[in-house]
């Protein structure tokens, strides 16, 4: 019963809206009771992405970012479409699965083979239970980083999202894997076509854990960059775009956090990349930008991709 008041009022303030005096009193009244209960009690509530309900947390904001910006994670599934258009033996890691929302998005292209990788307890079991649905999904709870390590760290969640924190070092030990060794040998992710990673601040030291795969399978790589919480983990991360250019990768597209085309760089080049680095440093994680690069053998993708993005950077798939 309470489970469905929450699902009610989570859907109302999704779909409120403040277009005149007396809409804008419920809005605002709408949502400083999810405020105020979000703040108390996280009870699941079932969301529709794509067509397929969704389970996720009372304070998930996915739905409300889905509403406010409709090319919101579009563009992965636009860029997937297009590589796998290329590659019919196509296979995608999602490396901070979260609660599998990528799943939703990407499964109205294709049943290709997808690796979930999470390593939040939580946010783990909410997605082993909505990836139920969908064929073709490999689940493992884990945290990739750029070595094989333990570390003594907490996850810290915000919003329907979770990041590593550093902790004191008689707290609880977190086990940090390279990609590669997580992978093992299952011969479906051994060469994956395309790799997306979003891990709030780890996906650079992902992305050097991970050299000797991309030098060898050469995925198209899309993955969160955000100056803050790379600070957070001592991660200059402007270093990344030259290691990715010495294992072959030239071309990039560069997004904002909501899914808006903004521009095409090269690896190379790196004055823009400071400038890109500065444009995104000291919004606390409110402002940061999504970067898909190509390997020089995936120009053609780069150059459709481009040209789409560029035709129409709102479109949805």
């Amino acid at each position: 019963m309470m489970n469905r008041l929450y699902g009610y009022i989570y859907r109302a303030r999704i779909n409120s809206h403040a277009a005149n005096g007396s809409a804008r009193i419920k809005a605002k009244l709408l949502d400083l009771l999810y405020r105020q209960l979000s703040s108390i009690v996280d009870p699941l509530v079932t969301f529709e992405i794509n067509g397929f309900p969704m389970r996720m947390p009372f304070s998930h904001k996915l739905p409300f970012y889905l509403k406010e910006f409709p090319g919101y994670c579009a563009n992965l599934a636009r860029i997937t479409k297009i590589t796998r258009n290329k590659y019919p033996d196509f296979t995608l890691i999602d490396v901070g699965a979260n609660i599998g929302d990528s799943l939703a998005l990407l499964r109205k292209i294709g049943d290709f083979p997808v690796l979930c990788i999470e390593g939040d307890e939580l946010f783990f079991g909410i997605l082993k239970r909505n990836a139920g649905q969908f064929a073709n999904v490999k689940l493992l709870r884990a945290y990739a980083g750029e070595e094989n390590t333990c570390l003594s760290a907490a996850a810290k969640r915000h919003d329907g999202t979770a990041h590593l924190s550093d902790t004191p070092q008689e707290d609880p030990l977190v086990r940090i894997g390279r990609l590669p060794d997580l992978i093992g040998p299952d011969q479906r992710f051994i060469d994956p076509r395309m790799i997306k990673i979003d891990t709030d601040g780890y996906d650079c030291k992902v992305i050097r854990g991970a050299a000797d795969l991309l030098a060898r399978a050469k995925p198209v790589l899309f993955f969160e960059y955000d100056p803050y919480f790379l600070a957070e983990h001592n991660d200059d991360g402007i270093s990344i775009f030259r290691q990715l250019s010495d294992i072959g990768y030239e071309q990039m597209l560069v997004y904002d956090n909501f899914g808006k085309f903004l521009f095409s760089l090269r690896t190379a080049q790196e004055s823009l990349i400071r400038d890109l680095h500065n444009e995104f440093s000291g919004h606390q994680g409110k402002k940061y930008c999504d970067i898909c690069v190509f390997h020089r053998r995936d120009n053609d993708i780069f150059a459709a991709a481009k040209e789409r993005e560029v035709g129409a950077a709102s479109c949805i798939l």
